[in-house]
């Protein structure tokens, strides 16, 4: 890898957020990827999302359940990652007893070009 190249890495994730930088590193990613993200759902005790993406040759990209609080979005649980094109990957996170909440799913995806892709759920408030 040249310097060239090295420094425009570098340039691009100085300018992500870090949680991104540090949670999605640079991956391989075709010019027609596509990232999907489902409908954020409360089943029993679970907050329930999924995600998807298309076209995004071996790159991964990561879900997480998130829930809102007074200094931002706070990431509940590990982090889920997507592997494969064209199918639906689940991610549930056991909420009991948190309390009254708005939650939401996340699908991050770094590409190669040092652009990173968010696409977020709706949002549902709910007790658990």
């Amino acid at each position: 890898m040249s310097k060239r190249v090295l420094t425009a890495i570098l340039v691009a994730a100085a300018t992500v957020p870090l949680t991104a930088v540090a949670s999605a590193p640079v991956q391989a990613a075709t010019a027609g990827c596509e990232v999907h993200i489902g409908l954020t759902s409360k089943s029993g005790n679970y907050i329930k999302g999924y995600g998807s993406k298309l076209n995004c040759g071996t790159g991964e990209s990561w879900l997480q359940i998130q829930r809102k609080r007074w200094y931002g979005w706070e990431g509940m649980g590990p982090e889920v990652t997507v592997r494969g094109s064209g199918k639906d990957v689940p991610i549930s996170y056991f909420c009991k007893g948190t309390g009254k909440h708005t939650w939401r799913t996340r699908h991050v995806m770094r590409k190669l070009s040092g652009d990173v892709v968010f696409r977020f759920s709706n949002e549902i408030r709910v007790t658990c």
